[in-house]
């Protein structure tokens, strides 16, 4: 018995390991439960504003690509003016998808609406780590009468000051934002 006990302790510890190694020494994060860390430290600490929720979209590229666009999120906008939260961004094709996990740096809500921008912490692309997404959201209000809510994203790579002109007003090149299929969003 205690010989088994010793090879399952070798077996985990060894996985374990390797589990590290794979990840050149980042301990991954599990994106969900981030977003779900998120959402009780918000509660805990309230904020001035905050945007939340899970939803999906069909995605339909400027190339022709489309697939499922998944974003979960939850951010918050601090009394100081400061913002706190994250979102994580995934899309899935028959072409190469992606996903980016974003902590947010700024944050602005006008009513429904939300924008919000970060640098990427994670991402299925490494090159991508340290470059700037940006985030729209609308939330159409709740139940059956309810106008769906609506997104769009907005990919910066390095240019940071065009990610933090976007958060803080519209620009004259943003998208019409698309309806989402499933999910909901929510602008406290």
């Amino acid at each position: 018995m205690r010989s088994l006990l010793t090879f399952v302790c070798a077996l985990l510890g060894a996985f374990l390991v390797l589990s590290l190694l794979s990840c050149d020494g980042e301990v991954p994060v599990d994106p969900d439960a981030a977003v779900a860390e998120a959402v009780l430290s918000a509660k805990a600490h309230p904020a001035t504003h905050s945007v939340t929720g899970q939803a999906t979209s069909w995605y339909e590229g400027p190339t022709g690509a489309q697939g499922w666009l998944h974003i979960s999120l939850s951010a918050r906008l601090q009394p100081d003016g400061s913002a706190k939260g994250n979102f994580h961004w995934q899309w899935r094709s028959r072409d190469p998808g992606g996903r980016i996990f974003v902590k947010v740096e700024c944050l602005a809500i006008s009513g429904s609406e939300a924008r919000m921008v970060g640098k990427a912490s994670q991402a299925g692309n490494p090159d991508n780590v340290g470059k700037w997404m940006g985030l729209y959201v609308k939330d159409g209000g709740e139940g059956r009468g309810a106008p769906p809510d609506l997104i769009f994203q907005r990919w910066f790579g390095t240019l940071g000051a065009e990610a933090i002109d976007f958060c803080r007003a519209p620009q004259p090149e943003d998208p019409v934002p698309r309806e989402l299929t499933a999910g909901n969003i929510q602008v406290h």
